[in-house]
């Protein structure tokens, strides 16, 4: 008897049997067979080809575009137009060619005003990769906390944090006589530049 039921169960129920082949036929699987070997054939060459063209051609539109937007920023920041920098240090600038005044706006929200500075240096500091290396080159001193190679003032600002230095004016005498300091010091060696940071 138990032989019986193995055969039975083996078998399976003829109807769900039926069933089962009724709905292969009315869903058939798909079954992909690969129609070349590892070879693509020309019309996939000539996709990849036409996408590579492509993004070729993209990636020059890209560049030219973005020369053309760099151009018009720049033109805006040589004539007295505030363009913003991708920086880490200095958040925007512009430059007044008339008065050589260029004034920058740092990401602590300080404002200065630098004087002295040429239409060439100006320039520099737009093409620069990282502009607040060129402050410390052009404008400050590396190697002291206050020295300047260009006269400057602090511009106050509604956003700008009030320095310690500029709460009185004992401080802001104070602060404006150490910087004076460390300028002569670290230009003693050179009269030109020395001559550049006192105008």
């Amino acid at each position: 008897m138990a032989k019986r039921k193995t055969n039975q169960n083996q078998g399976g129920n003829p109807f769900f049997n039926l069933l089962g082949k009724i709905g292969e036929a009315l869903n058939p699987i798909p079954v992909f067979k690969p129609i070349w070997s590892t070879k693509p054939s020309p019309p996939q060459s000539a996709l990849e080809s036409y996408r590579r063209d492509r993004e070729a051609l993209t990636a020059e539109e890209e560049r030219r575009r973005a020369e053309e937007i760099s151009q018009s920023e720049f033109e805006r920041f040589m004539n007295g137009e505030w363009v913003g920098f991708v920086s880490s240090n200095v958040e925007a600038g512009v430059y007044y060619p008339d008065s050589m005044r260029l004034e920058l706006q740092f990401h602590d929200g300080t404002y200065y005003a630098y004087y002295s500075v040429g239409a060439e240096e100006a320039a520099s500091l737009f093409r620069a990769p990282s502009k607040g290396g060129w402050v410390w080159d052009v404008l400050r001193i590396r190697g002291t906390k206050l020295g300047f190679r260009k006269p400057y003032v602090w511009l106050s600002a509604p956003s700008a944090k009030q320095r310690l230095w500029d709460e009185s004016t004992e401080r802001a005498t104070a602060h404006g006589a150490e910087a004076e300091r460390q300028t002569r010091e670290a230009l003693a060696d050179n009269p030109e530049a020395l001559k550049g940071a006192f105008g």
